[in-house]
């Protein structure tokens, strides 16, 4: 259920909207980072947590404003909302959130330049 959770909180996070500021360009670096390790590097969900915390904390003024995209890809939460079982729903939040770390692609290897090295993982400078 916490994988889940997390899931759907990083992909509302990165729905673009708001104008550049420390607080959404922090908000938008921490998010994206989860998103890499959970959906690039396969950490599980409380492993990414807690890297997104720690650099939530002491790491965010390294964070530089990116450029939303344009669209965040053919999935959104309403094709989540009408899942039949938690499996289903699951998996539909999976796609969203693939969905959502696609349509980031230009500012992958910026993130995954943010992304620590974890659980013996080696730092990698791209999510490609």
């Amino acid at each position: 259920m916490a994988a889940r959770s997390s899931l759907c909180v990083g992909c509302s996070a990165l729905v673009p909207g708001e104008a550049p500021s420390p607080r959404t360009i922090g908000s938008v670096g921490v998010h994206l980072v989860r998103l890499h390790l959970q959906l690039e590097r396969g950490l599980p969900h409380d492993e990414a947590n807690d890297a997104m915390l720690e650099i939530s904390s002491r790491a965010r003024e390294g964070f530089v404003w990116l450029d939303p995209p344009a669209s965040l890809g053919g999935v959104t939460v309403l094709d989540v909302l009408d899942a039949g079982s938690a499996g289903e729903h699951m998996e539909r939040v999976r796609v969203w959130a693939a969905s959502v770390w696609e349509a980031w692609a230009p500012h992958h290897e910026t993130v995954g330049g943010h992304s620590p090295a974890v659980a013996g993982q080696p730092k990698i400078a791209s999510g490609r």
